[in-house]
């Protein structure tokens, strides 16, 4: 288990008061004469707890010396860093963590913070100190490990709990949160200006606007604050006073009705606070009155008004600053305001101190659920129909709106034709969207003598929409945003679509899709959910409308339309739309050809009749105005309302526009003069120009607070800037952006469409400047509270802003050199919830470097930087700069990657070996050469090069082996005898027999394995020569190579953890006999009748050899008679026990071809007798050595027939056995090693259908990433897991990974050659089985089956083909 806290748990998302939360309650109790403390989880598995003795870490003398260090850095003047009373800090929440949280009870605090995250939830840990003052007393929201303190921990909440029982529900919160201010100031005390206090709170409050009532009491009395409690309804009660401990516990200071003190001690208040039946919230911002008395604890003002009633006290155990409760005051209304729980706002409230000192002050007492106020539900959103979904004002009134018949008959006629694609074309202004609209349903009937016919057609078109997405065609300009389509498509088929299911929250990663690309965010939102309907209901067919998508934003709509039982309708008036799917084999309406004209001028022509009969104009005048209009509706339009305007007017005299195209540039003007009016130009340098500058370079969303920093200016401000900006900016939880694709362009242009100067050009390169000096500008306390800042951006993209500048190297250096601090990573994978953003910087400042003369040592500086990193997701990320190093200089980016896959770090040495695939083929030879013959390699470099040169996942993996090997042959030297010349054999051996066995079906595989070894051996080290021929025969080929070979071979037979342990031989042992007769029928001849009992015997044994000996006479019986397969089994079956039935299942896990499809329901039984006992977790005597291979013979047929993986999914389902669960999932890893696709699709449905949480599918994940590790990231990355990422690669162990492939490819191919290769059995397989029964030792075993091997190989002229001729 680990029990880092460095990293925050992926997953647990804030700001809500409807997240799940999981208590961790921490009891401290008096013991003798010093005390235990119980840590204790309840879950619905039972109750987890730690007990220990318990020592105060903290002296009085220690926390008074504390106080006096706060109190003095209160008191300067100039804010700065104070580095003495931030090691004191540290030092003192490090004690009291250690002191409480050791050792099991610190396990216990991870266990509950992974079952939060796991939720989606946070951790509350609560505090019980009732019973311990001494305890109680001391500063516990320091608690600190590593560099985090708890407080700061996302998801992660410290409270005292008082001990009380007695349930408080959730009070109504309306539509406001009302609070009653308390402020007194005696005359005979220490005079405060409460005045001034009161006065700060409101400006304080005053952005919150209508969400906050704030209110004070006039008279601060006691019997005020009873009238006043009585009068109306509050929610808050906010104390502003002295405040202090005395004798008999915590008081807080009134005032009598002459001005005086009055004392009033903590019980008495609370009693008036309880009468109130809405109050929740007590604040306290008296001095010290979070402080508890070491006699009397629950006396202590705060922590009295818990005991007594009040759900949640919020108070200061240290005098505070008035700018500091303030600011405290101001984020804890807004949170709690805003619906969130107290524990989420009181977390508020302290990030807002966090530069100073005086963070560690607020204390937060409770004795409830954090959900203190019920905030009314929301309206219910009303289901709009499609029909109903066209904006007002697209579709013209019925007295003007000239119906298109024959586009209704041309519509109708493709919804049920070939094509799953309509293209509704025609010039700007031909009405497309007009059309489109009243397709989709705006307008009404008409009458007519066709109108009965026609309207039921038309009615009919538009109710099969699914889904539509419809514009305005107003000449504004602006392209529709792709994003807005997809979403808008994915609302109207969730509820149009019997079966449609939305992605789960986490389907792109927390918060991750307002960062996915447009493709990946159709895929999500659109694609996943539509193939799992058809799953369900094949034949499904949906119709779908589009108007308004430009070149930029079709290609989602395009892959829509690919998708099977998709039909779309895309209207538009962009050529390069029409271009773009042509490639799809699109039908086509187009408004603008010959035939169609004529239709169009018909229908301009009654418009024109209709809009002009007022002014009595004639058909002379329609008709010239039609031909004048050339098939455009808005020109039509514009000549209509001219000569209704002017009826005098000749049409001669009559101008018309030039042209009618739409731009952004007119959106840009026309929403800033509607916003601004004749302040524009005074507004745009100040708050316009700053804001749209920033988004028009923006590469992402930008958070609110991000531009607030950039700019230097105020929440409020930039809020009301963005707000007036609505047409052009969308603002939403994600961040800020340009609504409209084409804005970005219009806004960084020089000049407008019309070559005129460019008024409403923004300072690119200044937006740059600021986001880049910005970010580099971070400190660390900014860097621990990222999201408040908005740092996330700035760490993602600012070296893409750099990019964009003039070259500058000093602000390169500096910006690299912050990206590689440890806080900078922390606060990128904390605040950056997309995994496929979190490489991006490191690939942005790699491709900066490599334009720079320093280029090379910086972009390896940092792959070793992320390489090493102990963050999973940044290992993963090191890909990603690698790729930017490929993209620029492929051979240093190759002999980099063999240096690192030489070099010390075993995880560099991975990642090195499986980024080659990012290299050109021909590098990618060369950095496989490089690795196995460089200096420095050794034997296990050249076995890791081996794997990862055999699951490369290039397009032509043969081909690839091939090179490599061809070339790596040709520098074998055998004198005189070096390392590297034993590693290029060890190396050559291998790949060609992992390659070999696990394909033996391929003829291909064979014939470049034959050409291979016949090379090496005959051209190269010349095994045909004479005298030399068999000299190397004995030393290289017998001596080392099939020596290797067998030694490998003997390995996999020997238990977990013993690779090199003894192999019991079989000749003295009880099962021989039955063995010798059973190695008979490896010859799928042989009548099995006469066996049965001895394969029986075989399969129950102790001795792993026999046991597969028996499997492979088993499945070379099956494989040649798959229809005899269920008799045999039966037979076998007769009074089995568990072993033997384990055995006879596994027996059937042929990978190549594959299980024939006729095995099934054989494997379906098998598996199902199996695991109808309770699972063992395999002991050394199962299967062979413990391995989970009992559901791979059903994985592999399923995957191998194309037969759909849900016959597995009785062993995955949550009430499955747990040991069984997780052997499956380990069989459909081992199954991914070869067939990763149908693995992969398989954990993804069962995700989806809640079957089983992708993060419960890590074992199966974490065996396939051992031997395919790009693919597996880049399947995990797609689907935005980061969470389930890190895990995989936390625990991915390729040597498992290649046990398991050479396992299941020996056994593979010793089934092969007993079904098709007579020499091959009888020589090499029954003489393997032959040797284990009659050698006395294990060498003799070795050499006998390997120098077999060798003969077979000689006397076929050392070719391997020859075996099966």
């Amino acid at each position: 288990m680990t029990t880092s806290l460095e990293i925050p748990p992926a997953g647990v998302p804030s700001g809500t008061a409807d997240v799940p939360v999981l208590d961790l309650d921490v009891l401290v109790v008096p013991d003798g004469t010093g005390y235990r403390t119980r840590v204790s989880l309840r879950t619905p598995r039972g109750e987890q707890t730690a007990n220990r003795a318990f020592v105060p870490p903290l002296t009085p003398e220690v926390l008074a010396a504390f106080a006096d260090e706060l109190d003095a850095a209160r008191q300067q003047t100039r804010p700065g860093p104070r580095p003495a009373l931030a090691a004191r800090t540290e030092a003192l929440g490090r004690a009291l963590f250690d002191a409480l949280f050791a050792t099991d009870a610190r396990d216990l605090l991870v266990t509950a913070r992974n079952l939060a995250a796991e939720r989606g939830g946070a951790l509350r840990v609560r505090l019980q100190l009732d019973q311990a003052p001494e305890v109680a007393a001391l500063p516990w929201e320091l608690l600190l490990h590593g560099s985090n303190f708890l407080v700061h921990t996302a998801g992660v909440y410290v409270v005292r709990y008082a001990d009380a029982t007695e349930p408080v529900g959730p009070a109504p919160l309306g539509d406001r949160l009302r609070i009653l201010v308390v402020a007194a100031s005696p005359t005979d005390r220490t005079p405060l200006d409460v005045d001034r206090e009161y006065a700060a709170l409101q400006d304080a409050v005053a952005p919150l606007g209508d969400a906050v009532h704030l209110h004070r009491l006039e008279q601060p009395t006691l019997d005020g604050l009873q009238a006043a409690l009585k009068k109306e309804q509050w929610h808050v009660l906010h104390f502003v006073g002295h405040g202090g401990a005395g004798a008999q516990g915590g008081v807080v200071t009134l005032e009598w009705a002459d001005r005086t003190a009055h004392v009033v001690d903590a019980d008495t208040f609370a009693n008036h606070l309880v009468a109130a039946p809405w109050l929740r919230v007590a604040v306290l911002n008296g001095c010290s009155t979070g402080e508890v008395t070491t006699q009397e604890p629950q006396s202590g003002t705060a922590h009295a008004l818990v005991r007594a009633g009040v759900p949640v006290a919020v108070a200061m155990q240290y005098p505070v600053t008035d700018h500091a409760a303030h600011r405290v005051a101001a984020a804890l209304y807004e949170s709690l305001a805003a619906g969130s729980s107290v524990e989420q706002a009181v977390s508020a409230a302290r990030h807002v101190l966090i530069a100073g000192p005086e963070w560690v002050t607020p204390v937060l007492y409770t004795r409830t659920s954090p959900q203190v106020f019920a905030t009314p539900p929301p309206p219910p959103v009303p289901v709009v129909p499609p029909r109903d979904r066209v904006p007002e004002g697209v579709v013209p009134p019925p007295d003007l709106l000239q119906p298109r018949w024959w586009a209704v008959r041309e519509v109708a006629a493709w919804t049920d034709g070939p094509s799953s694609l309509l293209l509704l074309t025609g010039v700007t202004g031909a009405g497309t969207s007009v059309l489109a609209g009243w397709l989709a349903g705006a307008g009404t009937g008409f009458a007519g003598p066709d109108a009965p016919a026609e309207a039921a057609l038309l009615e009919d078109v538009r109710s099969r929409w699914s889904a539509v997405h419809v514009v305005r065609e107003s000449g504004s300009g602006a392209s529709v945003d792709p994003r807005a389509v997809v979403s808008s498509l994915a609302e109207q088929l969730a509820v149009t679509v019997p079966g449609w299911q939305p992605p789960r929250a986490d389907a792109a990663g927390p918060y991750g899709l307002a960062h996915l690309p447009v493709a990946d965010l159709s895929e999500v939102l659109l694609g996943r959910p539509w193939r799992a309907v058809l799953a369900d209901a094949p034949g499904t067919t949906v119709r779908v409308l589009v108007d308004g998508v430009d070149a930029g934003g079709i290609e989602p709509v395009l892959t829509l339309a690919g998708l099977p039982g998709v039909r779309v309708l895309v209207a538009t008036s962009d050529p390069a739309v029409a271009a773009a799917a042509q490639h799809h084999d699109a039908a086509r309406l187009d408004l603008g050809t010959d035939a169609r004209r004529v239709l169009v001028d018909a229908d301009l022509q009654a418009y024109l009749r209709r809009r002009l009969a007022p002014a009595g104009r004639g058909d002379d005048v329609v008709d010239a105005l039609v031909e004048r209009v050339d098939g455009s509706f808005l020109l039509a339009r514009n000549a209509a309302e001219q000569l209704l305007a002017h009826p005098d007017l000749a049409l001669d005299a009559l101008v018309l526009p030039a042209q009618a195209e739409a731009s952004s540039g007119v959106a840009l003007r026309t929403i800033l003069e509607q916003a601004y009016g004749d302040t524009l130009t005074e507004q745009w340098a100040t708050a316009v120009e700053p804001v749209l500058g920033h988004l028009a370079v923006a590469r992402g969303p930008v958070p609110l607070p991000a531009l607030v920093r950039w700019l230097d200016s105020t929440l409020p401000r930039v809020a009301a800037t963005v707000g007036s900006l609505a047409g052009l900016v969308v603002a939403d939880g994600d961040g800020c952006r340009l609504a409209h694709s084409t804005l970005g362009a219009t806004l960084r242009a020089p000049q407008t469409e019309a070559n005129n100067l460019n008024l409403h050009r923004v300072d690119a390169p200044a937006a740059h400047e600021r986001v880049v000096a910005a970010t580099v500008a971070l400190t660390p306390e900014d860097l621990a509270r990222p999201d408040d800042v908005g740092a996330s951006y700035g760490l993602v993209h600012a070296p893409g802003h750099l990019a964009e500048l003039p070259p500058d190297p000093r602000l390169l250096a500096e910006l690299t050199e912050r990206a590689l601090q440890p806080d900078w990573v922390a606060a990128l994978v904390a605040s950056v919830h997309d995994p496929l953003l979190v490489g991006r910087p490191y690939r942005d400042l790699v491709a900066l470097h490599l334009g720079g003369a320093d280029g090379r040592d910086a972009v390896e500086r940092v792959v070793r930087f992320l390489g090493s990193s102990d963050v999973p997701l940044l290992r993963g990320a090191v890909f990603d700069v690698l790729a930017a190093y490929v993209e620029k200089d492929a051979t240093a980016a190759t002999t980099f990657l063999v240096r690192l896959a030489v070099g010390d770090s075993p995880e560099l040495q991975r990642i090195a070996l499986h980024a080659t695939c990012l290299l050109p083929a021909a590098a990618q030879a060369d950095a496989f050469i490089g690795v196995v013959t460089h200096p420095a390699a050794t034997d296990a470099h050249a076995d890791a090069a081996a794997f990862a040169l055999y699951s490369n996942g290039t397009a032509d993996p043969l081909r690839l082996i091939e090179d490599v090997l061809t070339r790596i042959a040709a520098g074998v030297r055998l004198v005189p005898p070096t390392p590297r010349t034993r590693r290029i054999f060890d190396f050559f051996s291998q790949v060609t027999v992992t390659n070999y066995v696990n394909d033996c079906a391929d003829d291909e595989v064979v014939r470049v394995t034959s050409g291979l070894w016949h090379g090496m051996l005959v051209d190269r080290i010349g095994v045909t020569r004479p005298v030399w021929g068999p000299l190397v025969q004995r030393l290289v080929v017998r001596g080392y190579v099939a020596t290797k070979v067998s030694r490998r071979v003997l390995r996999l037979f020997t238990p977990p953890g013993d690779p090199d342990g003894p192999v019991e031989l079989g000749g003295g042992l009880p099962e021989a006999p039955s063995a010798r007769r059973a190695v008979a029928a490896l010859d799928p001849a042989t009548d099995l009748g006469p066996l049965v009992d001895d394969l029986r015997a075989l399969l129950r044994s102790d001795t792993t050899m026999f046991r597969v000996l028996a499997a492979l006479v088993v499945a070379t019986h099956d494989v040649q008679d798959p229809e005899g397969a269920d008799a045999l089994a039966d037979r076998l079956l007769v009074d089995a026990d568990a072993r033997t039935r384990r055995a006879l299942l596994v027996a059937h896990s042929v990978v190549a071809p594959g299980p024939p499809a006729g095995w099934l329901p054989l494997l379906q039984r098998l598996t199902a007798t199996v695991t109808a006992v309770e699972h063992d977790d395999h002991p050394a005597a199962g299967p062979l050595g413990g391995r989970h291979l009992v559901f791979v013979p059903l994985a592999l047929a399923c995957a191998s027939t194309g037969t759909p993986m849900d016959v597995l999914d009785p062993w995955l389902r949550p009430d499955a056995d747990e040991g069984w669960r997780y052997c499956c999932l380990r069989g459909l890893g081992a199954v991914g090693l070869y067939h990763p696709d149908p693995v992969l699709t398989t954990l993804e449905r069962l995700d989806r259908e809640d079957v089983l949480p992708l993060a419960d599918a890590v074992p199966a994940l974490s065996l396939m990433a051992g031997l395919h590790p790009m693919r597996t990231r880049t399947w995990l990355l797609r689907a935005g897991r980061r969470d389930v990422l890190d895990d995989v690669f936390g625990r991915a162990d390729p040597p498992e990974s290649r046990e398991h492939l050479e396992l299941l490819g020996m056994y593979n191919a010793a089934v092969h050659a007993c079904v098709t290769s007579p020499r091959v059995r009888e020589r090499v397989v029954a003489g393997t089985f032959a040797a284990f029964l009659d050698s006395r030792t294990q060498g003799a075993w070795s050499r006998r089956f390997s120098g077999a091997g060798v003969r077979l190989l000689r006397e076929g002229g050392w070719q391997i083909r020859t075996w099966n001729a």
